[in-house]
């Protein structure tokens, strides 16, 4: 029997790694671990519990991030000994448990090259390493971690461990065909449990069913995003962007505000603030008629790479040119022109003035 571990420190990541564990749940060459890091979200140590009590994983083991909690020099310490002896540090990041023994795991799951994840890779030398998914960034082409420093890179070159000496066997996604990337040759595909597979139940226990239906009693479903410019440019343009729904489709339209933001800025519409997940228990309901409106959200993203669905996408973010909003626009246009790929009609709408968002609007009803 093969046991392999997941190290997840996002919701999603969460998501991705049950949706594996479920898929192999039944064999009996092929068991799961799962570590969580337990210091990013304290909504991903709820869905932990909810997961432990399932009895989808046989282990689960909580992690928490010991460098950044101690002063400068405790912290530059713990990283030296983090490269020497990276098995020890990742010990001492284990609430409770111990670790297992070195050869124990045949395969380790990590989404991204940040430095517990390092720890985690090179705790198990001998596992096989693989990549998963985590939502949009993992369908380009690295799983680069952007933080490294001189420290990091005289370190890796002096102990052979590092992100750049950690090889995939192989990169898992529920969505294959829209990678772009340099891994091509080793892509697997995580099967996502649809509506009526026993499977299913065991993600709506975790992540929670919504039984309101409410995403497909509306027409317009408006994501919002957290983007400030400073100078209140993004707000005004989002206002004018509001007001088209306030003034013509109040009544189909429907606002999903983002967990950062302040939701009284959608006066007038109706608001969806409940928290529920996106990925489980909203996009079950959207249909393909469903109009998702945003700037360039991942939530537009979703119902087609983790559902097959094809709703309108209206992306507003040309609209927000000249104004400071940390969307690189040619990456986005060329992301979404694959996106618009997949689909098998013309559904995929970018308008860059507010009469061009106005007629797209009054063209999908």
């Amino acid at each position: 029997m093969e046991v392999h571990a997941f190290l997840c420190n996002t919701i999603y990541q969460l998501l991705a790694a049950e949706c594996y564990a479920l898929e192999t749940m039944d064999s009996a060459k092929i068991k799961c671990d799962l570590f969580v890091d337990v210091d990013n979200t304290k909504q991903l140590i709820e869905y932990a519990e909810s997961i432990k009590k399932l009895g989808i994983f046989q282990k689960i083991y909580y992690v928490k991030r010991i460098i950044g909690k101690h002063n400068k020099l405790v912290a530059n310490s713990l990283k030296i000994e983090s490269y020497l002896f990276p098995r020890r540090v990742f010990q001492k990041s284990i609430v409770e448990d111990p670790l297992p023994e070195i050869d124990y795991y045949n395969k380790v799951f990590i989404s991204y090259l940040g430095p517990m994840a390092r720890w985690f890779v090179f705790s198990f030398p001998k596992a096989e390493v693989s990549f998963f998914e985590d939502g949009l960034g993992s369908y380009e082409s690295s799983v680069k971690y952007f933080y490294s420093t001189k420290k990091d890179r005289f370190f890796e070159l002096l102990t052979g461990r590092g992100e750049n000496t950690i090889r995939p066997s192989d990169l898992y996604l529920f969505c294959p065909e829209f990678y772009s990337g340099k891994l091509q040759n080793i892509i697997k595909r995580i099967p996502m449990p649809k509506k009526g597979d026993n499977k299913r139940y065991y993600l709506e226990d975790t992540f929670g069913v919504d039984e309101s239906g409410i995403y497909s009693k509306y027409k317009y479903i408006y994501l919002g995003q957290p983007i400030t410019s400073g100078d209140g440019a993004v707000q005004e343009i989002e206002e004018e962007l509001l007001n088209v729904l306030r003034e013509e489709y109040s009544e189909k339209a429907l606002v999903r505000p983002h967990p950062r933001q302040d939701a009284d800025m959608y006066y007038s519409l109706t608001i969806d603030s409940r928290g529920k997940s996106w990925e489980v228990a909203c996009v079950d309901s959207i249909l393909d008629s469903t109009v998702l409106i945003g700037f360039y959200s991942t939530a537009q993203f979703t119902p087609r790479l983790l559902y097959g669905k094809e709703p309108y996408l209206i992306f507003t973010f040309k609209m927000l040119d000249g104004v400071k909003s940390g969307i690189e626009t040619d990456y986005a246009v060329e992301t979404i022109r694959r996106l618009s790929k997949l689909y098998s009609s013309e559904k995929v709408f970018i308008p860059e003035t507010i009469e061009e968002y106005k007629t797209i609007l009054s063209a999908v009803m």
